[in-house]
């Protein structure tokens, strides 16, 4: 269900992304059950926002990657997936800089997408977009399009939708 308004476009940014961090997890763990487990235990009070955090009710770091690890070897994930998981959990969970250490060095898509979110966290806008450039047209881009223009239209912010997606349409 869409929300009926937006405060600001800091908000909207902020749905944007949750919604491309939970597509780009439905990527990694292709069976949609995993995805549904992961977000029953990750999922928070209130979404992240574009900014550091901490907010209230994250989980602590040591907690959360313990359950993630065992997550992703249930899930029978390898290494680098488990990876990308991990750092989606504890991003959404305001941990940036651990979530930066896992996917700093990796060099596909899916790590590519989250270090991008990761810098953009920060704040660190150059950092980002060299990122985000390294993703592409990643396929994350093209689910999230209807749904951001859907989110934006419904709270009659129309061209900020249209300025978020890839094509500009």
């Amino acid at each position: 269900m869409a929300p009926t308004h937006f405060p600001d476009d800091k908000d909207l940014t902020a749905r944007r992304t949750c919604l491309i961090v939970t597509a780009s997890l439905m990527m990694i763990a292709a069976d949609p059950r995993h995805v549904e487990a992961f977000w029953k235990f990750v999922r928070t009070d209130s979404l992240p926002g574009l900014d550091q955090g901490p907010r209230a009710g994250v989980a602590s770091r040591a907690g959360l990657e313990g359950f993630l690890r065992g997550f992703c070897r249930e899930a029978g994930l390898g290494s680098e997936r488990s990876d990308q998981v991990v750092a989606v959990g504890l991003l959404y969970h305001d941990h940036q800089d651990e979530a930066h250490d896992l996917v700093q060095d990796l060099t596909d898509v899916e790590g590519s997408l989250i270090h991008a979110i990761v810098h953009r966290r920060e704040p660190d806008y150059w950092n980002a977009k060299y990122w985000f450039r390294q993703v592409g047209d990643h396929a994350v881009y093209r689910r999230l399009t209807p749904s951001t223009q859907r989110l934006a239209d419904a709270a009659g912010v129309a061209e900020l939708g249209r300025r978020l997606t890839l094509s500009g349409t």
